[in-house]
């Protein structure tokens, strides 16, 4: 899924849940690492993969945390779009 597929809310949160799964497998890739020792690559490279894995580990998080960030915020007012469909937009909503 790419940004400019995102044109919802849904669309919205399947794009930060499939970023945090793309960071997770980065971020959990041992066998890149084990590899990596096997070929002899050195010390500084492997630390400098292995910064970069923590990172991946920590974007996956905040992009888990969006995700239900964006749930939570959007469940009930979608579910009330839903139940009801003739509802004036939020501005009318808010406005008073």
């Amino acid at each position: 899924m790419t940004t400019s597929e995102v044109t919802g809310v849904k669309s919205a949160i399947a794009y930060a849940e499939a970023v945090a799964a793309a960071h997770e497998a980065h971020g959990s890739a041992e066998q890149y690492i084990s590899s990596l020792t096997t070929m002899d690559v050195g010390k500084v490279d492997i630390a400098k993969v292995q910064v970069a894995q923590e990172a991946s580990r920590n974007a996956a998080a905040m992009w888990k945390d969006a995700a239900e960030a964006l749930t939570t915020s959007n469940a009930a007012v979608g579910e009330a779009y839903m139940t009801s469909p003739d509802a004036a937009n939020k501005q009318a909503q808010t406005n008073e």
